[in-house]
């Protein structure tokens, strides 16, 4: 069984849903070969070919992480704490402040933290597609605890503390401008049928066809200026 979540937070997560139901739609998941369930919260949009809850129990939500094979999840902090005790291969996908996802781009933040230590991060349905051919397990808490500090610090001196960039009106405009000016927001905003189609024909020849172009725009740009070594 497949486990796809996007946490109980106010925003949808639409983007997610159409990769999800992008990835049914070109064979990359079968309701036949596989369960797979769909907590999605507040998003208007529902994967078809799949289970679907707004919301689980929490004794049902735990016991789905430990019956699942792989799980799909948002990059919540909570959601993460409560990956580390799980032995299935997960990736995470972060939520865009510019998509209208959440308030801010704390999540991003997190993701691009977490992959500098080995965690699988979605940034485009094509990352999604190379884990189901190749699901990788991370342990992030075997990370030195001095690291991850020295990291969080690195970040808050970018982009100030969690607090101070959610009620920043100076922030937010600057996040407008770049989604007007990055011409990548379009792929999120309109699905991601056409990044999907890239995926199949890179898989049919060699899975590092798949891909080329994140479909999170500034992302790539935020990783080279984040990246500590």
């Amino acid at each position: 069984m497949i486990l796809v979540t996007v946490g109980t937070g106010q925003f949808p997560f639409d983007r997610l849903m159409k990769w999800i139901d992008a990835l049914f739609q070109y064979g990359f998941l079968s309701e036949g070969q596989e369960e797979v369930i769909v907590q999605y919260g507040n998003s208007t949009i529902l994967p078809g070919h799949s289970q679907t809850h707004a919301i689980l129990p929490e004794a049902k939500f735990r016991s789905l992480i430990k019956q699942a094979r792989l799980i799909i999840a948002h990059c919540g902090e909570g959601t993460v704490n409560l990956l580390e005790s799980t032995t299935a291969p997960y990736i995470l996908v972060p939520r865009s402040h510019r998509c209208g996802e959440c308030l801010d781009d704390n999540q991003i933040e997190l993701a691009i933290a977490l992959s500098q230590v080995g965690v699988p991060i979605a940034w485009s349905p094509g990352d999604l597609v190379r884990f189901l051919a190749e699901p990788l397990r991370s342990n992030p808490s075997a990370v030195p605890e001095v690291a991850i500090g020295n990291l969080c610090r690195k970040l808050e001196e970018r982009f100030g503390k969690p607090e101070e960039f959610s009620r920043s009106p100076e922030r937010a405009s600057d996040s407008a401008q770049e989604t007007a000016q990055d011409p990548a927001h379009g792929i999120i905003q309109d699905g991601v049928l056409g990044s999907v189609q890239d995926d199949a024909h890179g898989i049919q020849g060699s899975v590092q066809g798949v891909i080329q172009n994140g479909a999170l725009g500034g992302v790539q740009d935020n990783h080279e200026v984040l990246s500590v070594g």
